[in-house]
């Protein structure tokens, strides 16, 4: 009976070794994507054109997560994945955020509104529609990208 019992949980191990192996997803390949902050001159985060705006270190809609002047206008970053919003935001035109997208900037990854990464509503189209846009080509983000 021991040596049943230690060889079951020798095969549990196992599996729960290959199995978590198995769910590790690192982040998934980006796609160039070039920041447009135009919606955002004249407000008090943007007062002029060429701005830089703040991203997230993790998907926490908090003063501590924020990352001041880190997504600047006309900078290429990596897009890789998207989730949905966690705290509804608008940018100051009145647009309402669709998604969040994990995005590196230098050597930085962070969470970035889509109204943050384009000043464009025709840009921020569901992932599905034809077309190159912000969401095309990305899946939703697994659940142990970092900062999900």
């Amino acid at each position: 009976m021991p040596v049943r019992t230690a060889a079951a949980l020798g095969a549990a191990a196992l599996v729960l070794g290959v199995t978590a192996a198995g769910c590790t997803a690192g982040v998934p390949e980006g796609k160039a994507w070039t920041v447009d902050t135009s919606a955002w001159v004249g407000s008090d985060s943007c007062p002029a054109a060429g701005c830089a705006l703040a991203a997230y270190a993790s998907r926490d809609f908090t003063v501590d997560a924020r990352l001041p002047d880190l997504v600047r206008d006309g900078d290429t970053v990596a897009v890789h994945c998207f989730v949905p919003p966690p705290a509804p935001q608008r940018d100051p035109s009145g647009r309402d955020v669709h998604r969040w997208y994990l995005v590196t900037v230098g050597d930085a990854l962070v969470w970035a509104p889509d109204v943050l990464l384009t000043g464009q509503d025709d840009l921020r189209l569901e992932p599905s529609a034809p077309g190159d846009h912000l969401a095309s080509g990305l899946d939703v983000c697994h659940s142990a990208v970092p900062g999900r």
